[in-house]
């Protein structure tokens, strides 16, 4: 049998999304080996993540991957494609909220969306990576103007919006975003906050032309009405 999973892994650790569950925990054991060029963020790995504070990102964003995830001491053999992606820089202590996407595109393009709210600023941008190397970083509008359907976690009383419509003018581009299976996708934190480490998937236009796919969505902060 045959289970499409989307899997998050951090250090050692594995977070497995399926259409029916969410298992925490999972070993991974897995072999990754990139294909194609590096993403450097805003094209060259440092842009502004809120009110002036800078951070560093890029990404190996197409990895074919194999291996296993062993999970309750029972090994299962996995294969696919990942997105690795590696952030790192000083949190803005003003930051309000933030929300990450990414995107790979039918025709080889891999998108990485930032949308953040400081206390001063308001940040909505994306960052293209063409088959190619080449780059565009364009606007996107903000992505409170096209939330909706918004979910309540039962365990920390935080909201998040789990479908949006995404405009990228420069791109000819308005993508249809929604979080599949089950909303509840949050990873709670020792404070008893919690952010949104959520599969996706979406369809739309895509310079014009009509696409479809799955991503992720990494999301935090205040998303109350």
């Amino acid at each position: 049998m045959t289970v499409p999973l989307r899997v998050l892994v951090c250090d050692d650790q594995a977070l497995i999304r399926t259409g029916f569950a969410t298992i925490i925990g999972a070993q991974p054991d897995l072999r990754l080996a990139p294909v194609g060029p590096v993403m450097n963020y805003a094209s060259i790995g440092l842009f502004d993540l809120a009110d002036g504070v800078p951070n560093y990102e890029f990404a190996l964003p197409e990895m074919q991957t194999s291996g296993a995830l062993v999970v309750g001491g029972k090994k299962y053999q996995v294969k696919g494609t990942s997105w690795l992606d590696r952030q790192w820089g000083e949190m803005p202590t003003s930051l309000t909220r933030w929300t990450w996407m990414n995107l790979s595109m039918p025709n080889g393009d891999k998108v990485a969306i930032w949308d953040t709210i400081g206390a001063e600023s308001q940040n909505s941008w994306a960052t293209v990576l063409h088959p190619d190397g080449s780059y565009d970083v364009v606007d996107v509008e903000p992505l409170a103007q096209g939330a909706s359907r918004q979910w309540t976690s039962p365990a920390t009383g935080q909201t998040y919006p789990t479908r949006w419509r995404i405009r990228i003018p420069a791109l000819r581009s308005e993508l249809d975003v929604r979080v599949t299976g089950s909303p509840d996708q949050e990873v709670e934190t020792p404070d008893r906050s919690g952010y949104l480490e959520a599969a996706a998937a979406f369809t739309g236009k895509y310079n014009g032309k009509t696409v479809r796919g799955e991503n992720y969505v990494e999301m935090t902060g205040e998303w109350n009405p």
